[in-house]
C-alpha cells in the first residue's frame, strides 16, 4: 500500500507541475496486470500490460481527445 500511495504522488506531482493541464498518465507493471482497478486508485488514465499495447494505448487516448500523436504541441507529444 506504501508504493500505492508513492506512486499516486508522483502522478500528482506530475500533474502540478505539467504546463499542460490535460497531462494524461499511463501506468503499467505486474502488479497492474494483475490488478487494473488500481490505475484508478493512483489517479492514472490509463494502464497497459507491456510496452506495444502502452503505445496503442496513448495514441487511443490522443486520438480520442482529438489529437495527433507525435504532433508537436499535442498530447501525443508528450508520451
Amino acid at each position: 500500500e506504501t508504493r500505492l500511495d508513492d506512486v499516486a504522488g508522483i502522478i500528482r506531482s506530475v500533474r502540478q507541475a505539467s504546463r499542460n493541464r490535460s497531462v494524461a498518465v499511463l501506468v503499467g507493471g505486474p502488479v497492474l496486470v494483475a490488478r487494473p482497478e488500481l490505475a484508478v486508485v493512483m489517479g492514472a488514465d490509463a494502464t497497459a500490460m507491456d510496452g506495444p499495447t502502452a503505445v496503442m494505448q496513448a495514441e487511443r487516448f490522443c486520438r480520442s481527445r482529438g489529437d495527433s500523436p507525435g504532433k508537436p504541441g499535442t498530447y501525443g507529444h508528450i508520451f
